[in-house]
């Protein structure tokens, strides 16, 4: 076991090393100048530099709050709803196509969503940037679009419910596809240039006309099959498309006019683009997407429900805070001194709700997980860890992708996704065990990546939980706990 931890570490050892060498690190040097804490609060403080960025950030994570509750309450009410009206292998079908369009949808993009915030400053200084990075950038995720359609209209006729005669079906599929790829770029773009209110009601505008639509015609009399579920989406996903695109073509009038402007250079877009893919792909090993099929098979569809509440947890975080720390970045990408200021400052807040998590869970945790057995709670927790704990490193992804240092992310994703496969010999497959070396793989992943934070930007990690919101956490932690014993 020691020759297995010692060949665990070497590698992120060699790669620190490595790393470092062809690393510039001017922020660190500029670190040095003063206090850390006295420039946090002179920033902060006095509002020196930057406020109307610092404050629309927390402006972007109150709309994002609201746009996740909603979304996500209506949504759920609808599945839950769907779910006893229709036919099991029908609501099986319609889900596995769904989880295909936005499977495609994700790795047709191919990073460029994630890596817009990296080159905002080079886009958004005006029309004729803008309309260059666009026109360059786009056809990159149609040209992998079309070998993804390919992919997919093979496998679509290997359904049991499809045939080959369902050209019209398919052809809607590709359709939505399309357009929510598209509304997927403008819904970042949103996000990016603040405009989160926006993006709220385009939001709640769909996902009440996309449910809207299918129940009043269930209540018809129409029976819900998949071409009732999708052209629905398509049809929202046009109108809310086509709100978002003006939007943006509104902010898009306001950029200056330079003549003789100079182009920006393909190769540090594709880079990114390139190191972000990469990063992403391996992360789909550690989603929920993974791992709950990976539960259902191997243990049971009773652990895989449960694991649903640390998947709800991620996804309701990373649309908070996520985007809105991916904006703040962007626009602080070339002032070294506020960007560790306010990042300092976004770890500390983010950090706090998720300390606030955990009190809730340990304090609640025979309240949540009361039908769990002994066996199910050892497959359960090293899941929840993989899931949960990637929250602590969400500002750390933004920030590395904006520097344009999505390397970093890349190359130790690369190193755990090695490991993962070397355990397979090393431990049976279908062991307890096997998860929990993966947990610890991950975690030990996230501290390499810390640790490459402080040693470019001179960024320490905030691991203390403030007083008030222990307190608050605890108050109820334990009023929940109450009502509910």
């Amino acid at each position: 076991m020691s020759k297995q931890l010692y060949f665990v570490f070497l590698p992120y050892l060699l790669l620190f090393c490595i790393l470092s060498y062809y690393s510039t690190t001017p922020d660190k040097a500029l670190a040095k100048s003063g206090s850390l804490k006295s420039e946090i609060l002179r920033a902060i403080i006095k509002e020196q530099a930057v406020p109307s960025q610092y404050k629309s950030f927390f402006k972007s994570i109150a709309w994002n709050t609201v746009e996740s509750l909603v979304y996500q309450g209506i949504f759920l009410l609808h599945h839950i709803a769907l779910f006893k009206v229709v036919n099991h292998t029908v609501y099986g079908f319609i889900g596995t196509i769904f989880s295909s369009i936005y499977l495609i949808v994700a790795l047709m993009n191919a990073g460029f969503d994630t890596s817009l915030s990296s080159f905002y400053m080079e886009w958004s200084s005006s029309k004729q940037a803008c309309k260059q990075f666009f026109l360059r950038q786009l056809p990159y995720n149609y040209g992998i679009l079309i070998g993804l359609i390919v992919l997919f209209y093979k496998y679509f006729n290997l359904l049991e419910q499809a045939t080959s005669q369902d050209i019209l079906l398919f052809t809607t599929i590709v359709i939505t596809i399309l357009l929510e790829s598209t509304r997927k770029t403008l819904k970042t773009l949103m996000y990016i240039t603040h405009q989160n209110s926006v993006c709220t009601t385009a939001e709640v505008l769909l996902i009440l006309g996309y449910t809207t639509i299918i129940w009043f015609m269930y209540f018809c009399g129409v029976a819900i099959n998949l071409y009732i579920i999708v052209i629905p989406l398509a049809t929202m996903s046009f109108f809310t498309s086509c709100y978002l695109l003006y939007t943006f073509f509104h902010w898009y009038k306001k950029l200056p006019t330079p003549q003789n402007q100079s182009y920006m250079h393909s190769s540090r877009i594709v880079k990114t683009r390139f190191f972000t893919y990469i990063y992403e792909l391996i992360n789909l090993l550690f989603s929920s997407n993974a791992l709950i099929p990976f539960l259902a098979l191997y243990f049971g569809l009773k652990c895989a429900g449960l694991l649903k509440l640390a998947t709800i947890i991620t996804t309701v975080l990373q649309k908070i805070f996520g985007q809105a720390s991916n904006a703040l970045l962007a626009y602080l990408k070339h002032k070294p001194h506020l960007k560790r200021n306010y990042f300092f400052s976004i770890t500390t807040h983010f950090n706090q709700i998720l300390y606030g998590i955990i009190i809730f869970i340990i304090i609640n945790n025979n309240t949540l997980f009361n039908a769990c057995s002994i066996h199910e709670a050892t497959v359960i927790i090293p899941c929840f860890l993989i899931i949960f704990t990637g929250n602590f490193i969400i500002p750390y992804e933004k920030l590395y992708i904006t520097e344009e240092k999505a390397l970093y992310l890349a190359a130790v994703n690369t190193i755990v996704a090695f490991f993962i496969l070397l355990s397979f010999n090393w431990i049976d497959f279908s062991s307890h065990v096997l998860l929990y070396f993966i947990a610890v793989i991950r975690i030990l992943s996230y501290i390499v990546l810390l640790i490459f934070s402080y040693y470019i930007w001179n960024i320490k990690p905030t691991i203390y939980i403030k007083p008030r919101y222990a307190f608050a956490s605890l108050i109820i932690s334990f009023l929940f706990f109450f009502i509910h014993n």
